[in-house]
């Protein structure tokens, strides 16, 4: 049976005006987390990122070479952990709330802590191989090396990797699959429906965060604008949960 996302949408929507409670505490929940993100970017990344962007290819080498970019890494890789933390939650709370468990948030904070190894490994397992693509491809274009159609491939062969194993994760931590099984299920079930995780990843994955992104241009203007910004940049991204959710529960009743 096809997914309607367009129903999807309408009772994700229903949700979030119904579970008012939910919609205000990570409202709150993700509003923190921007202003701490944004904290450490202009603190670490933005520097670097001023530095590569003002390199010529040279230089821009070196550095990559130099790892002067670890610390600007590592702040990404910090603020990677800290969205995907509080997504997790989110999605654990929107589970708990759509079982009628009366939740809590302490509670459902207590059950992604008790999964998060197993939930960052998975999500590692499955960008790697995208993000260790992307990463080859990058030296090979600045040097002109004639590898860069191989890479390309590579690229391409993450990113399919990587669309039919988006959901993995929440096999494991809400469907209770077992970690080593999360991965082999998720593939199992997703065979010839690509086409439907393709669409929901375009959704998820640059739609919705390029509407924050334009949120995010217009915060910079001054202060009223960055917290009206991060308020919106927040409710996008709740609302992102509940549809994945709503995604995730359809896509695996109707294999």
């Amino acid at each position: 049976m096809p997914i309607n996302f367009t129903q999807i949408f309408h009772n994700s929507w229903n949700f979030v005006r119904n579970e008012k409670q939910f919609t205000l505490s990570f409202l709150v929940i993700f509003a923190l987390t921007l202003l701490l993100v944004n904290h450490l970017t202009r603190e670490f990344l933005a520097p670097v990122m001023d530095k590569i962007s003002q390199a010529d290819n040279s230089e821009l080498e070196s550095l990559l070479q130099q790892g002067q970019q670890s610390k600007g890494a590592l702040s990404y890789l910090f603020n990677q952990f800290l969205v995907l933390l509080v997504s997790s939650w989110g999605i654990i709370h929107i589970h708990r709330i759509s079982q009628r468990n009366t939740p809590n948030l302490i509670g459902s904070f207590a059950v992604v802590l008790s999964k998060l190894a197993g939930i960052v490994i998975l999500n590692v397992l499955i960008m790697l191989p995208m993000l260790a693509a992307m990463a080859n491809l990058l030296p090979l274009m600045l040097s002109g090396s004639g590898a860069v159609s191989i890479a390309l491939i590579a690229v391409i062969l993450g990113i399919f990797i990587y669309v039919r194993l988006c959901l993995a994760p929440l096999s494991y931590f809400i469907g209770n699959k077992p970690i080593m099984q999360a991965i082999p299920y998720f593939w199992r079930i997703g065979n010839k429906r690509t086409g439907t995780l393709l669409i929901y990843c375009l959704i998820v994955q640059f739609f919705l965060p390029f509407v924050s992104m334009q949120f995010s241009f217009l915060g910079q203007m001054n202060i009223l604008l960055e917290i009206i910004s991060i308020l919106a940049i927040s409710f996008i991204n709740l609302f992102t949960l509940v549809i994945t959710y709503r995604f995730y529960t359809l896509f695996i009743q109707n294999p």
